[in-house]
């Protein structure tokens, strides 16, 4: 499953360990009384704190997409710890992480509405030079004496 590398702050891990609890009520389209518990999530949050905990220092948690979309139910970006804009952080990498994860998805629809681009797209010139017959200036047929 791909995943998206989320480097977070202790203030943005202790936000989100305070905010995230495992007996929410699922996401939006969760059958009603359906829990939807997040301990896989949560056990990436408190493995991130104790890291954080002992070095001060920014740590790296790699999230998957459903786990992106929780975390951005429960950040808001008005929250401050201390003088730490965490919750509009937490915001703009959850951001990230979504489009990044879901942009071959985008591309997929691209492809079928408008059709594949080749890998080695050619220049303007070069496209126009290689509709005529010759090629134009930068045909290799033009460059061989004989």
């Amino acid at each position: 499953m791909d995943t998206f590398p989320m480097e977070l702050t202790p203030g943005e891990i202790l936000y989100l360990s305070d905010h995230l609890s495992m007996f929410g009520q699922g996401p939006p389209d969760a059958l009603p009384g359906q829990n939807s518990p997040y301990p896989q999530l949560l056990t990436k949050i408190c493995s991130a704190l104790l890291e954080t905990v002992s070095t001060e220092k920014p740590t790296t948690v790699r999230m998957e997409l459903s786990e992106l979309w929780i975390i951005r139910e429960v950040a808001k970006s008005n929250v401050m710890v201390g003088h730490e804009q965490v919750g509009l952080q937490l915001v703009g990498k959850v951001c990230a992480g979504i489009l990044g994860l879901t942009a071959n998805e985008y591309v997929e629809e691209a492809v079928k509405q408008w059709g594949e681009v080749a890998e080695d797209e050619l220049s303007f010139e070069q496209a126009q030079a290689t509709k005529t017959k010759g090629g134009g200036p930068n045909d290799e047929s033009n460059n061989n004496p004989g």
